[in-house]
């Protein structure tokens, strides 16, 4: 049996709202241009120096280093101002 129409559209706009939310964080965050985000939003995989270079990381190191103090700088901004896509 095939799903309705009806609910792979619903499917599919969820995805596609997930995915604004990232890119928005993401953008935001990391301080990216449209360019930028763009460059690295495509699926790819990087290594941990062409992330450096891509602004998606900080630095590299371990995770007690990288994590301390994380939570204390977190934010709560509204961040997606996606257009709804029917």
């Amino acid at each position: 049996m095939s799903r309705p129409a009806r609910s792979r559209a619903a499917d599919r706009r969820a995805g596609e709202g997930f995915l604004c939310l990232v890119r928005g964080l993401v953008k935001a965050r990391r301080g990216m241009d449209d360019a930028l985000l763009e460059k690295v939003a495509d699926g790819r995989v990087f290594t941990g120096r062409q992330a450096v270079e891509l602004k998606l990381v900080d630095a590299l190191g371990d995770e007690k280093a990288q994590s301390s103090g994380w939570w204390r700088r977190r934010t709560s901004r509204k961040i997606c101002r996606c257009a709804t896509t029917s």
